[in-house]
C-alpha cells in the first residue's frame, strides 16, 4: 500500500536532481525523474531505484503534486514550451535553478492555485547534510519544500526577498567546493613535508569533517572554539600567523563577492 507517498516529478538529472533523489527517503516519496540523456537515465535507476523518463511532456506528470525544476537554466525555455497549456493546477512548482527568476515559470505554466518556491540547497543534500535557502510566494509553498528537504538539510531557511538567493548561492550552494579548495590545500602541505599521499587526504577531509561537526554541536563560538585549540606559543598560533599573513579571511570574503557579483549578472540574462 504506497499511496500515502507523495509524488515529485524531477525534471533534469544533474547533480542537484541527483542529490535531492538519493536523499529522499523513497518510503514517503514516489519520484520521477526526467532527462534526455537515456545514459543518465539508466545511472539513476541503477543507483537509486527511481523511475525515469526522457520526455518532458510525459503523464507521470499529471498525477504528481510536486514539479521539481532542476535543468540547466539555459534550457529552461525548451522545458516550458513543453509544458505549454498542461494543466497543473494544484501542483505545488520548486526551482531549483540558479538564476532564472520564479515570474519566468509563473508567466509560462497554467492552472489554478499553483503553489511556488524557488530554493537554493546545496549538493551535500546527498549526504542529509544540505543547506538550502527557500523563497517562496506562499507559506504554503515554503511548507511543501520543507517537507522535502528538510529531512536531508542540516539547514533550511526562508529568505525574504528573491535576490536573497544569488547570496545564499554564493555562500552555501558555492560553498562546499571552497572546503574542497581548502582540503585539497591542506592535502597538498601534508604532502609537502613528507606525510604519505593517501594518508594526507585521510587527515585532511578528518579534520575539516570533525571540525565541522565539533562546531555543530558546540555551545560556543566558532571564534571561542579556534581560540581553545590556539595556546599561546603553540604550533597552532604560529599556523594561524601564516593564514592572517596571506590573508585568509580577505581570500574568502573576496570568492563570496565574485560568486554573488556572477549570481547576480546570470539573474539577469
Amino acid at each position: 500500500h504506497m499511496s500515502h507517498r507523495k509524488k515529485v516529478f524531477i525534471i533534469g538529472g544533474g547533480n542537484m536532481a541527483t542529490a535531492i533523489i538519493g536523499g529522499l527517503d523513497k518510503s514517503n516519496w514516489e519520484v520521477v525523474c526526467c532527462d534526455t540523456n537515456q545514459g543518465k537515465c539508466q545511472q539513476l535507476e541503477a543507483n537509486f531505484s527511481c523511475k525515469t523518463v526522457t520526455n518532458v511532456d510525459d503523464p507521470h506528470i499529471e498525477t504528481t503534486d510536486i514539479l521539481v525544476f532542476a535543468v540547466k537554466p539555459q534550457s529552461v525555455d525548451e522545458v516550458l514550451t513543453s509544458l505549454s497549456g498542461k494543466n497543473l493546477s494544484n501542483k505545488t512548482i520548486v526551482s531549483v535553478m540558479a538564476g532564472v527568476p520564479l515570474r519566468k515559470l509563473e508567466s509560462s505554466l497554467t492552472g489554478q492555485s499553483i503553489q511556488y518556491a524557488r530554493t537554493m540547497p546545496n549538493t551535500p543534500l546527498l549526504v542529509g547534510c544540505g543547506v538550502t535557502g527557500v523563497f517562496s510566494l506562499s507559506q504554503e509553498a515554503f511548507e511543501t519544500v520543507k517537507s522535502m528537504l528538510d529531512p536531508i538539510s542540516y539547514s533550511i531557511f526562508q529568505v525574504e526577498k528573491e535576490e536573497d538567493l544569488d547570496k545564499v548561492v554564493a555562500v552555501s550552494g558555492s560553498g562546499p567546493a571552497y572546503a574542497f579548495a581548502f582540503i585539497e590545500a591542506l592535502t597538498n602541505a601534508a604532502k609537502k613535508i613528507g606525510l604519505d599521499e593517501k594518508l594526507a587526504g585521510k587527515m585532511a577531509i578528518g579534520t575539516v569533517l570533525g571540525a565541522a561537526k565539533l562546531a555543530a554541536s558546540s555551545e560556543v563560538s566558532v571564534t571561542q572554539l579556534r581560540k581553545n585549540v590556539t595556546s599561546k606559543g603553540g604550533t597552532t598560533e604560529q599556523g594561524l600567523l601564516q593564514l592572517e599573513n596571506h590573508q585568509l579571511s580577505g581570500a574568502i570574503q573576496a570568492c563570496v563577492e565574485a560568486a554573488w557579483k556572477r549570481a547576480t549578472e546570470l539573474s539577469k540574462i
